[in-house]
């Protein structure tokens, strides 16, 4: 995403100013019954009724779509015809040794077809489909069920009630970069088992604004290591803030859902 474009918008009410205590690794009361589908990626975590990639997809996760698409490119929705290359923007690609970092330079058909690939579907509406932009809520959207405990009030962020600069990889904590998934350990909720919900990489979702092409604009949740302000469960980027389908930036990457 734009680092430093002075676009963020304020979370100023929109984060739950609770005090109650809560437990980070909160159970998912999950259907014992429901088995995550999938043959590739980050192990998915049921949170009941779906399941969310534990991790954010990695850069090996990605290399091996790379690979096994071959330069196929075909299968796209309508509104992704346009993306003739699975090859991330990134000038270093294809970034051996950096396998448990999070992929970045992606663009959001990028996102799409590799969580199809996978068995999976990228994060949108609960039940099935994409998410109309305005439904940011527990009942209708998978990612932000997922980072909030199902709006339980004790989650606004994936780890708790109230805002830790050192929880997760964000701007204050002073990374200065991406981080190894997983490799924050206090970074993890709202359910046990998810982690980078916030920080890290924003993440592309499958809410977008029109389904015309490569000027589509689509949501990314949760903020990065350069997002400089305090990211919650319902922060993200103003619609038009370079967030179109067709753009990559380094920390702009994503995961996967499935039912």
């Amino acid at each position: 995403m734009c680092t430093g474009c002075g676009l963020f918008p304020s979370l100023d009410g929109l984060v739950s100013t609770s005090d109650a205590s809560t437990d980070a690794n909160a159970s998912a009361d999950a259907d014992a019954g429901l088995a995550c589908s999938g043959h590739a990626g980050p192990v998915g975590v049921n949170v009941g009724g779906f399941c969310i990639d534990s991790t954010e997809v990695t850069i090996g996760h990605y290399r091996d779509f790379v690979s096994a698409k071959a330069g196929d490119t075909s299968g796209q929705p309508p509104y992704c015809t346009w993306n003739t290359t699975w090859v991330p923007a990134d000038p270093g690609w294809p970034r051996t040794g950096d396998d448990a970092k999070p992929i970045g330079w992606v663009d959001w058909c990028d996102a799409y077809g590799y969580c199809q690939w996978a068995g999976k579907r990228l994060c949108g509406r609960l039940g099935g489909g994409s998410l109309a932009i305005s439904e940011v809520n527990q009942a209708t959207d998978q990612w932000f069920r997922a980072c909030s405990h199902a709006d339980d009030g004790l989650h606004p962020y994936s780890y708790g009630a109230d805002f830790d600069a050192n929880a997760c990889n964000v701007v204050e904590h002073g990374a200065g970069g991406l981080l190894n998934v997983e490799s924050m350990a206090t970074c993890v909720g709202g359910y046990s088992g998810i982690y980078d919900l916030l920080g890290n990489t924003n993440e592309w979702t499958d809410s977008c604004d029109g389904t015309t092409g490569n000027s589509d604009h689509c949501i990314d949740r949760g903020g990065s290591y350069a997002t400089p302000v305090g990211a919650d469960c319902k922060f993200y980027f103003p619609l038009s803030v370079n967030n179109a389908r067709f753009q990559a930036y380094e920390e702009t990457g994503f995961r996967c859902c499935s039912e």
